[in-house]
């Protein structure tokens, strides 16, 4: 007889309720920029719990698929970090067509969030000169209408819509896969614990002031023991779990650094 794995049990992760929110914020003396920056943090780390969970739900083809994403994921960290290197030549090298062909593939508004520029400032005067369909503008029309300019803007910026477009498709994956990384298994792998302090520690300087410690005392053992009974997780032994957590961070930060 065949023995199988025992099914990964992931914990189901919420975001404080207001009450609960507002003790902890109080208690660990966070300005608004803090508490944002918290907030922030958790509302990403439930999305990636949620797709995570999504994910492993797929049983029948869990395997393949997990592989697939793992290989998916190491090619766009392979090819962002090569953009990351040629951001400053790829103005150069890389043909005219390909650069219009990149910014004739997005919206304005998606150019804008790549650029931090806003543009066109003032879109009314383009869109009253639409043709309608009924009360709604021909979305055709005006994808020509703005073809020009963002074909100019794909040569003006290229490199920089590309990077962002790679950079913002690759973070959920790596995110993915350093979930993985945490799963080891078994019935109570505290997976979503886990993953919480991980992505609290990464953060610590811009929610506690300071980077997170591998003492078993301190800021970060308190916020850590606040927020995650808020958040519907286990709190026990969570001050002996923070220090092996925040040395892998660490040792991780110092080889990106080196």
């Amino acid at each position: 007889m065949i023995k199988r794995k025992p099914k990964t049990v992931i914990e189901e992760i919420e975001f404080p309720k207001p009450k609960d929110w507002n003790s902890i914020v109080r208690e660990l003396k966070l300005n608004a920029t803090q508490s944002n920056e918290l907030k922030i943090t958790i509302h990403h780390v439930v999305a990636d719990i949620a797709f995570y969970r999504s994910k492993k739900s797929q049983e029948p083809e869990r395997a393949l698929l997990t592989t697939r994403l793992k290989r998916m994921e190491r090619a766009l960290g392979k090819l962002q970090s090569e953009i990351d290197r040629s951001i400053h030549l790829m103005d150069r090298f890389l043909p005219h067509d390909t650069m219009a062909h990149i910014g004739r593939s997005f919206t304005l508004s998606a150019i804008v969030d790549a650029l931090g520029e806003k543009f066109p400032r003032n879109p009314a005067p383009v869109a009253a000169r639409m043709p309608a369909k009924g009360n709604q503008i021909d979305l055709t029309a005006l994808d020509e209408a703005t073809r020009s300019r963002r074909d100019l803007l794909g040569l003006k910026h290229g490199p920089q819509i590309l990077k962002h477009f790679i950079d913002a498709i690759h973070a959920p994956l790596k995110k993915w896969v350093e979930l993985d990384k945490l799963n080891k298994g078994g019935r109570t792998p505290a997976l979503a614990r886990k993953y919480l302090i991980d992505r609290l520690a990464r953060e610590a300087p811009n929610i506690l002031g300071k980077p997170a410690t591998t003492s078993t005392t301190g800021s970060f053992v308190r916020l850590c023991s606040l927020l995650l009974p808020a958040c519907g997780l286990s709190a026990r032994g969570v001050e002996k779990a923070i220090p092996p957590l925040v040395g892998q961070v660490r040792a991780e930060q110092k080889r990106y650094l080196a």
